[in-house]
């Protein structure tokens, strides 16, 4: 197997596909294609003061501000969330207008999976450096517009919360967090978060960005930034875990795309990592893995960013990503295929 390049495309960062067409941020403007990249369509800009318009022209700036969108993900038939800059926009699909959400978040950036969605609700799980070990709030809303706070992690319980996902087989939201081995938790709720049940706890086994779900078994990559990351396999009938591969490099993305297992792995200069590259993994079994593709991390420090492959929230018929703080790659988007 191999990943074959078909295009790559300048200034793009890709966040999701919406009715076929890929969505994309190049600082607080909003672009979408519906030929696989060959040509991008303006949909429109957040309502930022201008100042941080004129400073996301630079990725320099952006790298090491954080500054520009960070997460487009559609929460209903008709709407879209927008998080940048430690603010949320409700938006239609048009893109056509941007309101503001009251949200007491708390976040510079989000994750890929700060926020959830299911038939009736969005979930968003507070992702912020915590330095202090604060209290840790999941927030939940009906209609994209008004949120409200519907669980809370005590405080020196947790750093913050890596993800909430959706389990259709079960109609229950898991849930993962971090960072230290005494703060990471696997666990999963009810839509109401009145029945939370833990999974497992203390120890980077149980810290991980997302998770695949299958009828019998959930899978999740470990995000140990500091020893070996493995796949592991949780048994639903059994409840008993076990490693189906070992990767070099915290896993921040498990996809399913066709017939493949996707697995990208992030460059954070952590002691156990063989070398200074991001790496893209492909399996057909979940246990023999293939290095499809890699990138060598940029000259810039880690303050800027980690070396890292960001994927949309989902992947229809090519494989997309764009680039973070890598070589050839950063502030870029690829588009290809396994041949």
């Amino acid at each position: 197997m191999k990943f074959i390049v078909q295009r790559i495309v300048d200034g793009f960062r890709v966040h999701t596909i919406i009715n076929g067409s890929i969505i994309a941020s190049k600082g607080y403007k909003i672009y979408s294609s519906k030929n696989n990249g060959k040509s991008w369509f303006f949909c429109g800009e957040l309502p930022i003061n201008s100042y941080k318009k004129i400073l996301s022209h630079s990725n320099i700036i952006n790298r090491f501000t954080r500054i520009g969108i960070s997460q487009i993900k559609k929460i209903q038939q008709d709407k879209i969330i927008i998080g940048c800059d430690g603010s949320f926009f409700l938006s239609d699909l048009e893109f056509s207008e941007f309101i503001k959400i009251d949200i007491p978040s708390r976040f510079f950036q989000l994750l890929d999976h700060s926020i959830c969605v299911n038939s009736k609700y969005a979930y968003y799980g507070e992702y912020y450096p915590n330095v202090k070990r604060n209290k840790v709030k999941i927030f939940r809303s009906s209609d994209g517009l008004n949120w409200k706070e519907i669980y809370i992690f005590p405080k020196k319980s947790i750093k913050h919360i890596h993800v909430l996902q959706y389990d259709s087989f079960t109609q229950r939201v898991w849930f993962s967090t971090g960072d230290d081995d005494n703060e990471c938790m696997v666990g999963h709720a009810d839509r109401d978060f009145l029945e939370v049940e833990t999974v497992g706890k203390v120890g980077q086994k149980w810290r991980t960005l997302e998770f695949l779900f299958t009828k019998n078994k959930v899978f999740w990559g470990m995000d140990n930034p500091k020893g070996r990351n493995h796949l592991v396999e949780y048994d639903r009938n059994t409840r008993e875990t076990k490693f189906r591969g070992e990767f070099t490099g915290p896993i921040y993305n498990l996809k399913e795309f066709k017939n493949w297992f996707l697995v990208s792995t992030a460059n954070e200069g952590g002691s156990s990592e063989s070398d200074n590259c991001a790496h893209l993994w492909v399996s057909e079994n979940l246990s023999d893995w293939v290095d499809l593709v890699s990138y060598l991390k940029d000259n810039l420090p880690y303050l800027a960013g980690y070396g890292r492959i960001l994927f949309p929230n989902r992947l229809e018929k090519k494989i997309i990503f764009s680039g973070l703080g890598l070589k050839i790659i950063d502030n870029k988007t690829v588009i290809g295929e396994i041949e």
